[in-house]
Order: structure tokens, then sequence, then C-alpha cells
């Protein structure tokens, strides 16, 4: 993982705008995680430079959507004071997905003796507000999915459970757009979960949160189509890293989406949002992608 360090108060907008852009055409076509530890606050709770940065990294043709930082989104709101604020970017290496998250549910499968993991691809990541497109030759609902996910801070190797949680470095939110009937009928899910588009991610990376105690809504179109308790798992975020490490190694930058419980249908047109207690709301628009 490259870790940068943007300091706008000591350098200045224009050095570290500079700065910023050469380390942009390195990063041109890869996904982007920024992280931002700051006090600097506009009356939105958003970090003062977030967009000027976001705008540079997609001007470059770098994938980024996601603002992350230390404080949580309900912290520190109101705050204009000019103060020292820096960001560190995280290109993001690898992303997991839980296949087996709780018994019953929308498959009879047997429940679970050990915690099962499935790949998913990150060229279909997308950030807060980018659309969901839905494939021009599927023409049933999706089916959005809302999840927690965990950051990987450090490298993970055959790491105890108690040692996995020292391994997360911060927790968001992930939606696992799923197309059912091709999850049905194909015989992996190569399209069914890994369309472009199909795995939104975000808002934030928030640190020292206990997320296992919240709980996840989904709302379509400002209606609750989904509520759980979002640590209601047979094996939880911890369980499942460990028994990852004990064949692959995990790495800064890694996420790990932990499932769900309840899903929720949706058709372009409408505006899917999911809600994580204490680590804010992802929300996408969902479209139809326009004939090749």
């Amino acid at each position: 993982m490259e870790t940068v360090r943007l300091d706008w108060a000591e350098r200045g907008w224009n050095a570290t705008l500079a700065d910023l852009r050469v380390k942009a055409k390195a990063w041109r076509g890869r996904w982007v995680l920024l992280q931002y530890t700051t006090l600097a606050w506009s009356r939105r709770g958003f970090p003062l430079q977030a967009p000027r940065t976001l705008a540079v990294l997609r001007k470059s043709g770098v994938r980024c959507g996601v603002v992350f930082h230390d404080f949580g989104p309900a912290v520190g709101h109101g705050a204009i004071a000019r103060v020292r604020e820096y960001c560190h970017v995280y290109a993001l290496e690898k992303l997991y997905a839980i296949a087996e998250r709780a018994a019953g549910g929308e498959y009879a499968h047997a429940v679970p003796t050990r915690p099962e993991i499935g790949y998913r691809a990150n060229s279909a990541l997308i950030g807060p507000g980018e659309p969901i497109v839905r494939p021009a030759d599927y023409g049933e609902p999706l089916v959005a999915e809302g999840e927690l996910v965990a950051v990987i801070g450090r490298t993970a190797r055959h790491c105890t459970r108690d040692e996995a949680k020292d391994v997360v470095l911060g927790w968001t939110i992930g939606n696992d757009v799923s197309a059912r009937a091709w999850q049905r009928t194909d015989r992996t899910l190569w399209r069914a979960k890994n369309s472009d588009t199909f795995k939104p991610m975000g808002p934030y990376l928030v640190t020292g949160a206990d997320p296992l105690c919240a709980t996840t809504t989904v709302t379509v179109d400002g209606t609750v189509a989904a509520s759980f308790p979002t640590g209601d798992m047979l094996f939880d975020p911890f369980d499942f890293i460990s028994a990852m490490s004990r064949y692959i190694t995990l790495r800064p930058g890694d996420v790990v989406w932990m499932g769900t419980d309840e899903t929720a249908a949706i058709v372009p047109g409408q505006v899917v949002e999911v809600t994580i207690d204490g680590l804010g709301t992802l929300a996408n628009p969902v479209i139809e992608e326009k004939q090749p």
C-alpha cells in the first residue's frame, strides 16, 4: 500500500495541488480511497479540501469517490477554523465478500460450520452518488444488499481472532448489488455480482467505532425496504479475518464485505440508500445502461 501525506496548511493549496497531480498520473485507472485526519469541517460535516481533492483525482482519470476520515460523520460539524489538515490516500488492493452470513434467508443453504469467503472484482467499485448501471440485456430488478465493510490496516497472515481486531483500520458501508437471475443460471458469479458499478462503497471510513452494535437500514426512494442488526452474524468480522489469513495474506487497503440479512429490489429511476448507525449513509441512483 502506498501512503501519501498531502499537507494543505504547511505547503499551501498551489504546492499541494502540484504534488497531487504528479501522484494522480501514477494512479490513473486505479481505485483510490481518501482518508482525512482533520478538525476543519464545512457546515455539512465534510472535510474542507475534500471536494478539490476529488476533482483533481477524477480529472486525472483516477477512480475515486470515497472520502474517509478518523472522527466519524457525526463529529466536528460546524467547525470552520483554518487548522492543520492532511489526508492519506490508500490504493485499494483486493475485495472479499462473505459467502454466508446467516442461516435461512433467500437461499436454502445448510447452516455453515466455518467462515466461507468469495472474491469480488474491484473494477465493480463505485463511490457515493455514482450511478448503479443495470446492464442493457438484464430486464429484471437488481437486488441491493446493505453490508458492513471492514477496511484492513495492516498485513495479516496466520493471525488469531484476537490479533484480527488489530488488523482492522476502520469500517465503511457497501452495497453488494446483485443480478439474481444471472446468479441462478450462471455457473459462477462473474457478472451477477461483479458487473461494473455493482459495488458501491463509502461514504466514510470511521475508526474507533463499534458497528456490530448498530442497525443496517436500506431505503429505496426514501421508503425502508430492509432493516436488521448489523452484528447479527454467524461469524463476526474477526472470525473471518482470522480464517482468511490462514491461506491468504491480507494487506492494507483490502476490504472485507460482511454480508447481509435482508435485501431490496431496485430498478432504474430509483435511489437506494444504505445506512449503518455511526458510519453514515451510502446513496446511489440506479440507471439503465444505454444500448451498446
